[in-house]
């Protein structure tokens, strides 16, 4: 029963494409599922329902946005530094690894991480110096979207992987290093992140509220826009990522009576400590986020705070993975 359910859930984006009346080729538009058509129709520029610009020319929804050098400067110079610093840790780290689980996992975490930063920090620098909303580069600000969003639950879901396997190493001595089950679980992760992206509204960033919003704010008081996955996804992420890391901290806090003393090595402290840092630069956003459902007419400077805090877990691969390649 549990398999027919998952098995509707994944598919019911099709059916309901196939059942269109003008569905007559796989290769038309119209056969594709509802959002898949919708994301085409958003990236070409069109007037599609929901995301119709037809009401302003480009120039004036220009001006509904917002501009700031500083801040675009602060974006853009601190990208830049991510990636500059970032790409040649991230190359020792992975020349460096020993065929350990863990070490695949923490390299898989900085290279989606690196490669966010484009979305999370370089194009919104760009957006805010420009003053651009989605009416005005629909592409750029879908795409960008649809990215940071396969990104964002891609590093997550994975830092919580990182940790139950912590978590079970802390009381396994004599583990079985398995790679192809870990490339097993890495493609399970990118199937469940790219699902959620391509199948549910996109966050669009948006230069007047320095942040990604669902609503392109075409209509600022529409309710027409919703993601429950990514909702789900943030507030399971935040509990799971407190509990579980509380739990190592916990025991870490004790390991001389939970773990003998020979099997804590000074490596494992290593790993652990990165392992509590990237769980918080994923835990704080998720918390962010989270606020931002719950809080009635979310003022600018919330939402800027929660996209700054998202903005830095771009560099999370300099704050553990800096030491570890010393």
């Amino acid at each position: 029963m549990k398999t027919l359910i998952l098995w509707l859930l994944v598919t019911q984006p099709f059916m309901t494409a196939l059942a269109n009346s003008e569905c007559h080729s796989v290769y038309s538009r119209e056969c594709w599922p509802r959002k898949i058509q919708e994301m085409v129709g958003m990236m070409a520029g069109e007037d599609i329902e929901r995301y119709n610009c037809s009401g302003k020319t480009e120039m004036q929804w220009m001006e509904t946005g917002k501009t700031s050098i500083v801040w675009g400067v602060y974006y853009i110079a601190t990208g830049l530094f991510f990636q500059i610093i970032g790409w040649p840790i991230l190359m020792i780290l992975i020349f460096k690894m020993d065929g350990l689980t863990v070490h695949r996992i923490l390299a898989f975490i900085g290279f989606v991480g690196i490669t966010e930063i484009w979305g999370n920090s370089i194009w919104p620098g760009i957006s805010v110096i420009m003053g651009t909303v989605y009416c005005s580069h629909p592409f750029v600000t879908t795409f960008f979207g649809k990215l940071t969003m396969v990104q964002w639950v891609l590093g997550s879901t994975t830092a919580i992987f990182l940790g139950i396997h912590r978590l079970s190493n802390l009381f396994t001595k004599n583990r079985t290093e398995n790679n192809w089950k870990t490339i097993g679980w890495f493609s399970l992760f990118v199937v469940y992140s790219l699902y959620g992206s391509l199948f549910y509204d996109t966050v669009l960033f948006n230069s007047r509220y320095m942040a990604p919003l669902l609503n392109p704010q075409i209509d600022p008081q529409s309710t027409d826009y919703t993601n429950y996955f990514l909702r789900f996804h943030n507030i399971t992420v935040s509990i799971a990522l407190v509990l579980i890391y509380g739990i190592i901290a916990a025991i870490w806090s004790r390991r001389e009576i939970v773990v003998s003393s020979s099997y804590v090595s000074r490596t494992q402290a290593s790993i652990l400590i990165q392992s509590l840092i990237i769980s918080a630069t994923y835990a704080v956003p998720a918390i962010f986020f989270d606020l931002m459902y719950y809080i009635k007419d979310c003022p600018a400077s919330f939402t800027m705070a929660a996209d700054l805090s998202y903005q830095l877990s771009g560099g999370e691969i300099l704050k553990p993975y800096g030491t570890m390649v010393l």
